[in-house]
């Protein structure tokens, strides 16, 4: 669907040259939701704006549904435009224009018929739970609400992708979960290809399926989202999983329980998809002859099924027998020293 091929974007300004995208290649599938996470000045939001040519590679090909929109004419790259809609984080509402005129705008610049744009507006107010807010105005609305109006003017002309350029982070965590199920709801009602960007590992691991995590231009990680957060790879993909696990204090807590009592085992057990949800801890104290403190534990869940984890300290005679029924239930099973 999606596939950029050596894409640089080098900005010059007062004798300096900056690389804000550095020859990246990502290939993003049909349908899927697909996130981009990083820190400030990783290049994220930079490489999104080149997928609809807001801002223009330096070098290498910007391929959509077959069609390098790096090699087309200005009048078929507003045409191309007409099928990537896009969602900013500010909103960028029409604020003399009401609910109903700001979905309606991009239909209008189509030229699209009075019947088929009231039509069309009335059914996407009615997808983003905006009934009864057609006549008010940006600012009689909340932030999330806000929000919405920009997801409905976005989905206005029935676009093949829909680029989220951090379309979350103006928002309360609650109003971000609600507008996350929004986009869910909408990949899976029209089958849209979603791009987002983020610093926000929350955001990727709600909803995405794939994730590309970026620093300094470039990408150095990307995979499944349930892969990456089970067994993440780069420095900076590690610091964004433990800054949602928050396990830096359990893991210390392990280490010492580690050292305070050497007759024991202190462990890391990880579980992935359905074995997250499975009685492993019940069946082992049944079982075998083993005491169980349990530190700290938790269960994240993506797209493609859960992810667990919990630090345990085991004693007893039959510690070996339990870890090995644990390793022969398929738990990732990581010693602590």
């Amino acid at each position: 669907m999606i596939i950029l091929n050596k894409v640089q974007k080098v900005f010059k300004a007062d004798h300096t040259t900056i690389t804000a995208v550095n020859q990246v290649d990502l290939s993003i599938k049909k349908g899927e939701i697909f996130g981009i996470i990083g820190y400030s000045g990783a290049g994220k939001s930079t490489l999104i704006r080149m997928l609809n040519l807001l801002e223009r590679p330096t070098s290498g090909t910007v391929m959509i549904d077959g069609q390098d929109l790096t090699k087309i004419s200005q009048k078929e790259l507003r045409l191309a435009r007409q099928e990537i809609g896009m969602v900013f984080q500010h909103f960028n509402l029409l604020w003399s224009r009401t609910v109903f005129e700001n979905i309606a705008f991009s239909l209008e610049i189509a030229g699209v018929k009075k019947a088929k744009i009231q039509e069309r507006v009335t059914e996407l107010i009615e997808l983003v739970g905006l009934t009864g807010k057609e006549h008010a105005y940006p600012n009689q609305l909340s932030g999330g609400q806000k929000q919405r109006v920009g997801i409905a003017r976005a989905l206005a002309n029935n676009p093949r992708v829909l680029l989220c350029d951090e379309a979350t982070s103006a928002l309360d965590p609650q109003t971000t979960d609600e507008i996350l199920d929004l986009l869910v709801q909408i990949n899976k009602k029209y089958q849209l290809t979603l791009v987002l960007i983020t610093h926000e590992m929350h955001v990727i691991h709600k909803i995405c399926h794939r994730v590309a995590i970026m620093e300094s231009g470039n990408i150095v990680e990307q995979g499944e989202v349930l892969d990456i957060f089970s067994s993440p790879k780069h420095p900076v993909t590690k610091r964004f999983v433990k800054q949602l696990a928050r396990e830096d204090n359990s893991l210390k807590v392990a280490r010492h329980l580690a050292q305070e009592f050497p007759d024991g085992k202190v462990v890391l057990l990880k579980f992935l998809k359905e074995k997250a949800e499975q009685p492993f801890i019940t069946n082992v104290i049944r079982n075998f002859k083993v005491e169980i403190n349990i530190i700290q534990g938790k269960i994240l869940h993506t797209q493609e099924g859960g992810y667990g984890d919990l630090y345990i300290h085991l004693t007893g005679s039959e510690i070996n027998a339990a870890l090995n029924y644990l390793t022969q239930e398929g738990v990732e099973i990581e010693v602590i020293s």
